[in-house]
């Protein structure tokens, strides 16, 4: 009997906390974690290695999968063609059904390789739900033209001056950049949200509490959290992307990282408030 697990789909910016999120789901039983699938097939080209430190096609849980699946390289669509395909999802085409998938080719290809490998991976690890970190919202609504998978969205947002700040002191991204950025990709959250529910969680809510934040994530799935201090370790953590070598090293004493309190540069805060603060306090922050 083929598994079709239960997928946790984590959307939100980068630097808030998706890593810490998906690494704590990661520790319960019947939970496997794929990092951000929807960079498989360029992390492949780029010869960029699983977390536990193997070529992709090397490493015990993605070689046999990878065997299994054609990525070989596609020509880009036309900017105009995705474009269209953005469009004809936004306009509310039935998702899953024919006419969206007729509308967004390029999507539902992605979307079916996606369930495949959902599929493989289940059926290799007997596990009852994925966590799908990819981050982006648009890849949550490509899954949503296969019929096959069923996606459970998880709403991840953090104080947006934290994630600007750190965006802007690992990579030297132009502040004004950053700040546009969280922005956009906040306001098409809030909308994908109102047309896709599913479960919200905050970073500060998870690093002060993690139990209440996983339980009403996992129990409608049917799976009890298991917390213990120090956390069991995720001996086979097989992530694409995200930070490898990742761990915590205890849940009672989680701290979210509010250091751009005392580091982030007035100038920096200033600019966020004035282009973004209103939708930050939107968040509750």
């Amino acid at each position: 009997m083929r598994m079709r697990p239960q997928i946790l789909c984590i959307i939100g910016d980068s630097r808030s906390g998706s890593t810490l999120l998906q690494y704590l789901l990661a520790t319960q039983p019947g939970v496997a974690a794929v990092g951000e699938l929807r960079r498989l097939a360029q992390l492949v080209r780029e010869g960029r290695p699983c977390s536990c430190g193997h070529a992709l096609h090397e490493c015990p849980r993605w070689g046999p999968i990878l065997a299994r699946l054609d990525l070989r390289p596609r020509p880009r669509p036309r900017v105009s063609k995705r474009a269209g395909e953005a469009a004809g999802l936004l306009a509310g085409v039935p998702l899953g059904r024919a006419p969206a998938r007729r509308a967004a080719p390029a999507a539902a290809r992605a979307a079916d390789q996606a369930a495949t490998v959902y599929r493989l991976l289940g059926e290799q690890e007997r596990c009852r739900v994925i966590v799908d970190s990819s981050k982006d919202p648009g890849h949550a609504l490509e899954l949503a033209l296969n019929g096959e998978i069923t996606v459970h969205p998880l709403y991840l947002f953090r104080d947006g001056r934290a994630v600007v700040h750190s965006k802007v002191r690992r990579t030297n991204i132009d502040p004004d950049v950053a700040i546009r950025h969280w922005r956009r990709l906040t306001t098409g959250m809030l909308w994908l949200r109102r047309l896709r529910a599913g479960t919200t969680v905050h970073y500060e809510d998870l690093c002060a509490d993690p139990r209440a934040v996983l339980e009403p994530v996992l129990a409608p799935l049917g799976i009890a959290v298991h917390l213990q201090d120090p956390p069991a370790p995720v001996t086979e953590l097989h992530s694409l992307g995200g930070s490898p070598g990742f761990g915590v090293q205890s849940v009672e004493r989680l701290h979210p990282d509010a250091s751009w309190r005392s580091e982030a540069p007035a100038e920096l805060l200033r600019a966020f408030d004035s282009a973004a603060g209103d939708l930050n306090r939107r968040l509750g922050y």
